[in-house]
């Protein structure tokens, strides 16, 4: 299996006064940190390589996985607690090798990742997004800017970047130096699109759960789908709540 980059740079400012006791991906679910949720998910399938993108509170993460009992090769790449990102992901682009899957560590979601590799493989993709699907519960109405309306839409089902992808590292080689000096999001937002309008994106759509949080309130609803998650039997995991 190839390698996964965990993106853990994240100041995590909407749970606070949470992530000043802990970074976010350290903030525990179920008794866990959801970091730990993912790594262990993605071990169960495999992978046994794993390049941690460091920012803010760095140094926590990493003292918290070296003393773990994680069985798995780690290493740690620390762009600096501003760094957006693309920085991260840029910065520890010498530790990936052909092609890696990128995830985000403060997101668990439950992959199908020999799947998703085969079909970034078939397309020949230079990155591959994971999607999930929303019925919209709202018409949605398209209009001018005159205020006439040219469509309408009754609750549609949406596709939504769940932050999760396989890229080749090849972009990440190349890439335009502009796009590391935008701002935190900004960057990577536009390399995904200035590589869609090239067709070299495609997408895998994602239908078991997507768990995560930028709150308190949402952290504990996240608590209650982890747990829920682990507590289905074998085999009904992918319909835990979403």
């Amino acid at each position: 299996m190839i390698t996964t980059a965990v993106l853990c740079g994240g100041r995590g400012s909407r749970i606070r006064p949470l992530s000043d006791i802990v970074p976010k991906p350290l903030v525990p679910l179920n008794g866990r940190p959801i970091l730990r949720h993912t790594l262990d998910y993605y071990m169960a399938q495999g992978c046994t390589r794993f390049v941690l993108c460091l920012g803010y509170r760095g140094e926590s993460i990493r003292e918290y996985v070296l003393k773990s009992d994680l069985k798995a090769e780690f290493e740690f790449s620390d762009a600096g607690e501003n760094a957006s990102m693309l920085v991260r992901l840029h910065h520890a682009r010498h530790l990936l090798g052909q092609r890696a899957f990128v995830a985000y560590g403060d997101t668990f979601v439950t992959i199908d990742l020999e799947r998703m590799l085969s079909e970034h493989l078939a397309n020949q993709a230079m990155m591959t997004l994971t999607l999930g699907n929303i019925k919209s519960p709202f018409g949605l109405v398209a209009h001018d800017r005159d205020g006439c309306a040219r469509s309408f839409e009754e609750k549609p089902v949406l596709s939504y970047y769940i932050g999760h992808l396989l890229l080749e590292t090849e972009v990440l080689h190349r890439l335009d130096p502009e796009l590391l000096h935008l701002p935190d999001g900004v960057g990577l937002i536009t390399l995904i699109r200035r590589l869609i309008e090239n067709k070299q994106v495609w997408v895998h759509i994602h239908q078991g759960p997507q768990i995560t949080f930028n709150t308190s309130q949402e952290r504990d609803q996240a608590e209650r789908e982890v747990e829920a998650f682990f507590t289905y039997p074998e085999g009904e995991a992918h319909d835990a709540p979403q």
